[in-house]
């Protein structure tokens, strides 16, 4: 109810609808919006929807979402103009966040293996709590940055090492050699990897013991792979 209250209350010219599957999204928009409504195809959205286009199961999900507003990213790797390492220590569920102390650790290690590069922590409003305890050690942070500098800061890494989160699909979209750490406490990291890692040559990723916590993932095997994958 509040979802629809908010929606006829923007009164929005253009509307533009990620959910394929969510029903009730897509009778709210037919039903409280006579302006421009985008989506992907289905029976009732190729009626009602003034632009539709067709879900694509073989390529990484985020290119799906743009695809709506026809646009288009080439996915290779940069030359990159920045020296930061970019640290992604927060997510949407606990059970997806590696301990901190652990990020301290791995950024304490690059710092030193590394020390040509900046290390820098990306921190949203719910890591907030987090940053005390990262300026102690005097790193990088960017707090809750608009998308438009979190994309160029992200799209410029050296290397991102993060959680399963939502500013580390920006490292999917623009290449950015990355190792991203899984869960598989629900035992659902094969099926999170399908949909939502994208393969390619700067892509590794670690994932925690079957039916246990992420923290079960060691930092010896973090630290190895960003060496790798640093060069």
């Amino acid at each position: 109810m509040h979802t629809l209250q908010r929606y006829k209350a923007l009164k929005a010219d253009m509307t533009i609808t990620l959910r394929r599957n969510s029903t009730f999204i897509t009778l709210i928009m037919i039903f409280f919006n006579r302006n421009k409504k985008i989506g992907f195809s289905t029976p009732i959205t190729n009626i009602f929807f003034q632009k539709v286009t067709e879900y694509n199961t073989q390529i990484y999900r985020a290119n799906n979402y743009l695809n709506l507003l026809d646009s288009t990213i080439s996915l290779h790797h940069m030359n990159k103009c920045s020296n930061e390492i970019l640290l992604m220590p927060g997510a949407g569920g606990k059970h997806k966040i590696w301990d901190l102390n652990n990020y301290i650790k791995l950024a304490i290690y690059l710092q030193k293996m590394f020390p040509y590069f900046t290390i820098a922590f990306v921190l949203g409003t719910a890591e907030s709590s987090f940053i005390d305890r990262i300026k102690s050690k005097n790193f990088t942070i960017y707090f809750n940055e608009p998308l438009q500098c979190l994309t160029r800061v992200v799209q410029n890494a050296q290397l991102v090492v993060a959680n399963d989160c939502g500013p580390s699909h920006l490292a999917h979209i623009y290449d950015t050699p990355r190792i991203i750490l899984l869960s598989d406490e629900f035992n659902d990291a094969s099926s999170i990897l399908t949909e939502w890692f994208l393969s390619s040559s700067n892509a590794h990723y670690i994932v925690g013991k079957k039916s246990k916590s992420i923290d079960t993932i060691q930092i010896q095997n973090v630290q190895e792979l960003c060496t790798k994958a640093i060069g």
